[in-house]
């Protein structure tokens, strides 16, 4: 799932836990959204159960917990986020038909551009295998 980035869709608020949440408690409610949302139950949402998966992939580690906090903390200024790790400008950027493209990460995984995404000053895009972020200006 390729997601924009927006801070009112953080992390802590998909697994319905505040910032000094633990470990352990990051783990319990992960579990439990990760088996209420699933897509083969009945009420499950796959993109529910992805962005659930993908907030707790960064939120596990440390390392990633902290630079995902570094950038909740910032205001606008993502070019000092450690998680952005590719910044494109517009005119750099070509469409197919369906008006998307697609750029790689360095994950193996790929960033999708679309093209409504240009109407934007600047955009966070999220990769859709890990934590990465492009920033489209």
């Amino acid at each position: 799932m390729t997601t924009k980035a927006r801070k009112d869709d953080d992390y802590y608020s998909i697994l319905n836990c505040n910032r000094s949440a633990t470990y352990e408690e990051l783990k319990q409610s992960y579990q439990e959204l990760i088996r209420k949302y699933h897509p083969d139950k009945s009420g499950g949402s796959q993109e529910d159960f992805l962005s659930i998966d993908k907030a707790w992939k960064t939120l596990r580690s440390v390392d990633s917990r902290a630079k995902y906090d570094r950038y909740l903390d910032s205001e606008t200024d993502y070019e000092n986020s450690h998680l952005v790790h590719v910044e494109l400008s517009k005119s750099q950027i070509s469409f197919n038909h369906d008006n998307t493209t697609n750029y790689p990460c360095r994950c193996g995984g790929t960033f999708v551009i679309h093209k409504e995404y240009l109407d934007e000053e600047e955009c966070l895009i999220e990769c859709n295998d890990c934590s990465n972020y492009l920033l489209l200006k």
